[in-house]
């Protein structure tokens, strides 16, 4: 006796076995839909994206809506330190201990280091932050931001220092050089450093060894002066941006075949 041919999953609905998912899924909890996209082939969920709700019509879209995504700011003081959440599509202060909220759906995007001095009345203590820290091994982190007097204290956390986040910003008054040759030498996915408070005599020395180390020879160049402008490095491609406020060059990495772009803000 011949057995016939199972049915796949989408057939299960055209050949009336069960009853079209308009009638009984639109209750369907998100989790369990996810995680039934995640595990099955894609004709098999295909069913699913076409209810009557349009809940689940685009998963992917409604995954990307119960994300939260938030900055993290942290304020070093000299002996401790704390934090606290900023949601990066509301942009408002959130007090609540997230430590105990951290779900599969949060993501932290940005991670600022800041001076403790500027800290805020309400926020994670010491000991929250320490929880995060495995947490933010784990995280999506695209941007980095460094400010305030706190480039030793930065040094000491290696899990955000060698952090090969997309985007850095710092001053150049916390200049170091264990952050700058990780980010620019070591760092694959750079794709853009922002310098805030930049000198001609900041700026000079970086584009020289940038050059030299991409073709082989050193350029000489005016003297620098703390007081020059940026007109003579225009001979290292540095150029002013479309809307002037600053100026930028683009740098290349032979060891990792990518280029990425140095912006830099001189003193207001």
């Amino acid at each position: 006796m011949k057995f016939p041919e199972p049915l796949l999953p989408q057939q299960l609905f055209k050949e009336n076995v069960f009853p079209h998912p308009n009638h009984y899924m639109t209750k369907v909890p998100y989790d369990f839909i996810s995680t039934l996209a995640h595990l099955l082939p894609v004709d098999s969920i295909a069913p699913f994206t076409h209810l009557e709700t349009k809940i689940w019509s685009h998963l992917g879209d409604t995954h990307l809506q119960r994300r939260k995504r938030y900055t993290l700011m942290i304020f070093a003081f000299q002996d401790h330190f704390c934090g606290v959440f900023l949601d990066s599509v509301t942009r408002i202060f959130v007090n609540s201990d997230l430590t105990k909220a951290l779900d599969r759906f949060t993501r932290i995007e940005t991670i600022m280091y800041l001076n403790g001095a500027d800290a805020p009345t309400d926020y994670c203590n010491m000991e929250q932050i320490h929880f995060l820290r495995d947490s933010i091994s784990h995280q999506p982190v695209k941007k980095l931001f460094l400010a305030g007097t706190v480039t030793e204290c930065f040094l000491k956390a290696e899990y955000l220092c060698k952090r090969k986040v997309q985007y850095f910003k710092i001053f150049s008054a916390l200049h170091s050089n264990v952050i700058w040759n990780f980010h620019f030498y070591d760092n694959p996915n750079i794709k853009g450093i922002l310098i805030y408070n930049a000198t001609y005599a900041y700026i000079l020395p970086l584009l020289e060894e940038c050059h030299e180390k991409n073709d082989g020879e050193k350029k000489e160049i005016h003297e620098d002066n703390q007081n020059k402008g940026f007109e003579d490095l225009d001979e290292y491609g540095f150029c002013t941006t479309k809307n002037g406020t600053h100026k930028g060059v683009t740098c290349q990495h032979s060891q990792f075949d990518r280029t990425f772009v140095v912006l830099a803000y001189p003193p207001e």
